[in-house]
């Protein structure tokens, strides 16, 4: 009887627990794992002056599926005790100097340049067509020209600049051009181009020292606007939930605080959910309703 009755039980337990699988009943309150994921991508990214920063970036306390693969943040201190945000573009190095979250840009400037002229990385800036295209304004392109064969033309002796690595291709002479193009190496070494939004030719004629024309315009940088869809993400924050990426499907996915809902756009409605009034922004850069409109330049 005794073991009857344990038999009985075994099998009403078996099959309740069918049908709550087979009409997707939900077996607990919340998804242990897809609640941390929640908290985990509604964590903010905040380094230097750049604070506040969540979908679509990861980095820091924003791991893998918080944010698309190649726009991922880091925190840099270089020595000197200041903490700066950099990003990898394409094997590139740049620090982010501003980002701006409802024009959807940030400025950027060659981290390797920033330290000097004679330690660069030996590449091009090239943009990831698929997440950025070049912000607004005119922009030149800088090049500077290294390892060049002595004497230099007699033309290009003002924009002289001078490297004496050893063992390197920077070693000797070199010289620095503006253009409304990059400018390849001709007999020298090595060249390397990105685009500045300062006038340099006006800035030459207006008697400034070579030095103070290079080192303002790196300083000042060149603007990116991100091309990341914000549809979904907003769809996602409006039901209450936090927005990462799923790296399966290649798309924006909604991270829920007390349901699981795997590669979801948006979380299913509570009665005591109140969604927000009306959307500030429609922008991909979405950091919480009530933040400023603005990150810190």
């Amino acid at each position: 009887m005794k073991s009857w009755f344990f038999s009985s039980s075994s099998c009403v337990g078996l099959f309740i627990l069918s049908v709550l699988v087979l009409f997707d009943f939900p077996v607990s309150l919340g998804n242990p794992d897809e609640l941390n994921t929640y908290n985990t991508c509604s964590k903010e990214f905040s380094c230097g002056n750049i604070t506040g920063v969540t979908y679509p970036f990861r980095g820091g306390d924003r791991p893998l599926g918080c944010g698309l693969n190649d726009l991922q943040l880091h925190c840099q201190d270089d020595g000197d005790g200041i903490a700066a945000a950099t990003i990898e573009i394409k094997g590139v190095q740049y620090s982010v100097l501003s980002l701006n979250k409802d024009a959807q840009t940030l400025r950027l400037a060659r981290h390797d340049y920033l330290k000097g002229l004679c330690s660069p990385l030996l590449a091009n800036t090239t943009l990831d067509s698929e997440l950025f295209d070049y912000g607004a304004g005119d922009y030149q392109y800088i090049t500077f020209v290294y390892g060049c064969p002595s004497p230099l033309e007699e033309s290009l002796i003002p924009y002289q600049i001078s490297c004496s690595e050893a063992g390197n291709p920077l070693t000797g002479i070199g010289y620095f051009l503006a253009g409304s193009q990059p400018q390849g190496p001709g007999e020298c070494n090595v060249s390397v181009s990105f685009p500045v939004l300062s006038d340099l030719e006006t800035l030459l004629r207006e008697g400034m020292s070579l030095f103070q024309i290079i080192e303002g315009a790196i300083g000042e940088g060149f603007e990116v606007r991100l091309k990341v869809n914000s549809k979904a993400c907003w769809e996602c924050l409006e039901s209450k939930g936090a927005c990462g990426y799923d790296l399966v499907l290649n798309q924006t996915t909604c991270y829920c605080k007390d349901q699981t809902q795997p590669s979801s756009r948006t979380c299913r409605a509570s009665p005591t959910d109140e969604g927000p009034s009306s959307p500030e922004s429609f922008l991909p850069i979405l950091l919480k309703h009530n933040q400023q409109n603005h990150y810190t330049s």
